[in-house]
């Protein structure tokens, strides 16, 4: 009698127990599949830091185009046009 008393009482926390097995497993499911999104994040965070690379190298030669090659030429064509 008292066997059948404790396993009865048991068989709830038994089922509260399996319950939280699945909800662990549950977790764990969807933790690899952030795993997966956050390491595509990555990956496109690094094409992103790349393409800011490429953009800054090219900004830096065209200010040394303008600063080297465009300047120049306007001064001497201002200068021309404020002589006459």
């Amino acid at each position: 009698m008292m066997d059948h008393k404790l396993k009865s009482e048991l068989q709830p926390i038994k089922n509260d127990l399996q319950a939280v097995k699945e909800d662990v497993q549950g977790l764990k499911n969807e933790m690899q599949i952030m795993r997966g999104d956050v390491q595509g994040l990555k990956t496109e965070m690094q094409a992103v830091k790349e393409d800011v690379h490429g953009l800054k190298t090219e900004m830096h030669h065209m200010n040394l185009y303008q600063e080297n090659v465009i300047m120049p030429r306007l001064n001497t064509i201002e200068s021309c046009y404020t002589d006459t």
